[in-house]
């Protein structure tokens, strides 16, 4: 199921800064020539690793820059010097402010179509799939080791030792602990958190530096080898989300002291656990906020607020599901180290039981925590409840509530049944059940962590909304061609729609598609009338008044070839392509 996940939701179209609308407009013809090309997103937008440039038909570049930001940096305007009448391309590329790389091209014609067709535009590609899938593993990978660190440390403080202390009287495990040597659950616990609380850190730690390196490699569009030159990473820190990276590095360096501490050296620098302890919740803050700036959050409307709420939840998350985890990896085996005596079998359910009651606190905080903030969050990412079903971000965010759902009925199990079974005959069975179904808690939980780290890549709901709200420009392969839509300005009322046949093999205008026709069905179901003229072979325009908002069905044919595209009208929903 982790593995359909990835592979459905990483696409490397999911763009988080959409083109609104450009000046001069995609498909447009200009009496004179533009002074400047005006690109409108739909939020702030960094040009250092950004490109804009305007060709020619036959792809000779006529400006590339210097680009000036406007409108909060939601405004990219590119100075264009006098031109010749002609067909011209405008192929572009930026880095959202969460650092996303979006790009895409459209063309225009000053003064009628150039008389030849315009040469293949060698434009902006994205990352490959590969670099995007590795990414996400590597998001995956940095979200699971901050969650173990978290958790494990908050288990072995809230949960495990205060269940030790409670048993101690009734097993005598404090004459074991004292042993030290001995095989028993605080020995078994300690030897294995010295383990694990390390090996988290430096998976965090290696993950953290591997972001920087995959980002450098996203948003310059070159290989995984060519991001390590200092220029490129250089370039990179400067960015805001460089500055974010350096913060979040920061705290991860910082947290290397209290993880020595708890794991090894109690009275490291003379400090109390206690203290390493507020050390490292510090740290586990700063790092949640780290993330969280670096991410949806940044372009939220209300980015202060939001950047507590992804916080809080994710924070509140690595409680629940490490905490879960640690009692998994690290309890389980302490309290199955006792020996297999008639004193052990009342030992063991009643230390169990001391967990049981005591992780089931920690979780129904965690819970709320979690709930609460997840719901606001997603409600302002989301917006709409067809964005819900909708679209990527959508549907991921319902499959995570589905599998919480289920951990929670987990959960349930061990808050109202587990403790009174510890008490009676069962014991020793409940003490196995509980095993088995803890760890299926925490494997539900952990792919709720795939999906959470699989969100940072999809654009949010909110994204799709505000592009949904401007001039429509899909297109679809059709037999040897790629057909191209525009439908301007995609609101109620006279439109005009623009249709371009293009060559698969040669990327050129297909001279060879001289007629097209088009079907054109309300949201209603009648046909709204449309007839395509030629603009110049393998161009069509026409010019139909849509009839009311809502989704519209089109269907495009030409040379044999046939396209069909859905999109709404007047913003109401997000296009389908």
């Amino acid at each position: 199921m982790a593995a359909a996940f990835v592979v459905a939701a990483a696409a490397p179209a999911d763009a988080h800064a959409l083109l609104l609308r450009s000046e001069p407009a995609g498909n447009a013809t200009l009496k004179t020539s533009p002074p400047v090309v005006r690109l409108h997103y739909s939020e702030p937008v960094e040009v250092q690793f950004g490109a804009v440039r305007l060709v020619d038909a036959n792809n000779k570049l006529v400006a590339s820059g210097p680009l000036r930001l406007a409108d909060g940096s939601r405004e990219v305007d590119l100075p264009v010097r006098p031109v010749e009448d002609g067909t011209y391309s405008l192929l572009w590329q930026v880095v959202s402010a969460d650092g996303h790389p979006t790009h895409g091209f459209f063309t225009f014609y000053v003064g009628a179509p150039s008389a030849i067709s315009a040469l293949p535009v060698n434009g902006p590609t994205g990352p490959q799939q590969t670099l995007v899938w590795l990414f996400g593993l590597v998001r995956f990978t940095w979200f699971t080791a901050f969650v173990l660190l978290v958790g494990a440390v908050c288990a072995r403080a809230w949960v495990w030792a205060p269940s030790l202390r409670a048993t101690a009287p009734q097993g005598g495990t404090a004459q074991e602990r004292a042993a030290g040597s001995a095989e028993s659950p605080p020995v078994t616990f300690r030897r294995r958190f010295a383990v694990l609380l390390p090996a988290a850190w430096g998976v965090l730690a290696v993950a953290a530096v591997l972001v920087l390196i995959f980002q450098a490699a996203t948003v310059s569009g070159q290989s995984f080898l060519s991001s390590l030159r200092p220029s490129v990473l250089g370039d990179l820190l400067r960015t805001r989300f460089g500055q974010g990276w350096l913060i979040e590095m920061a705290f991860v360096a910082l947290g290397a002291a209290p993880v020595v501490a708890l794991a090894r050296r109690p009275r490291l620098l003379g400090i109390s656990s206690r203290r390493w302890q507020l050390v490292g919740a510090v740290c586990a803050v700063g790092l949640a906020a780290a993330v969280a700036v670096n991410g949806h959050a940044r372009t939220d409307p209300h980015p202060p607020l939001s950047v507590v709420l992804v916080a809080a939840h994710l924070l509140a998350a690595a409680v629940w599901t490490g905490g879960l985890v640690a009692l998994v990896l690290l309890a389980a085996p302490g309290w199955r180290s006792l020996p297999d005596t008639r004193r052990a079998w009342q030992l063991r359910p009643a230390l169990v039981g001391q967990v049981v009651v005591r992780f089931t606190r920690v979780a129904l905080l965690s819970v709320a925590v979690v709930v609460a903030s997840g719901t606001v969050a997603a409600v302002g990412e989301v917006e709409t409840a067809h964005a819900l079903v909708g679209t990527s971000y959508g549907r991921v965010i319902l499959a995570k509530v589905a599998l919480l759902l289920v951990a929670l009925a987990f959960g349930l199990r061990h808050w109202r049944r587990t403790p009174s079974r510890l008490g009676g005959p069962d014991a020793r069975a409940e003490v196995r059940t509980f095993e088995t179904t803890s760890a299926a808690e925490a494997a539900v939980l952990g792919v709720t962590v795939l999906l959470a780290a699989i969100l940072v890549a999809l654009t949010p709901g909110r994204s799709v909304a505000a592009g949904a709200g401007g001039p429509l420009d899909v297109q679809k392969r059709a037999g040897p061609y790629t057909v191209e839509v525009t439908v301007d300005p995609r609101i109620s009322g006279p439109n005009e729609v623009h249709v371009t046949f293009v060559d698969r093999s040669s990327g050129v205008l297909a001279q060879d598609v001289a007629t097209a026709d088009a079907q054109l069905t309300s949201p209603a179901g009648r046909p709204v009338p449309l007839s395509l003229d030629v603009f110049t072979p393998g161009h069509f325009v026409g010019q139909p008044t849509l009839p009311s908002a809502g989704r519209y069905r089109l269907v495009i044919r030409g040379n044999g070839a046939v396209a069909a595209f859905r999109f709404s009208v007047g913003g109401a929903n997000a296009a389908s392509r």
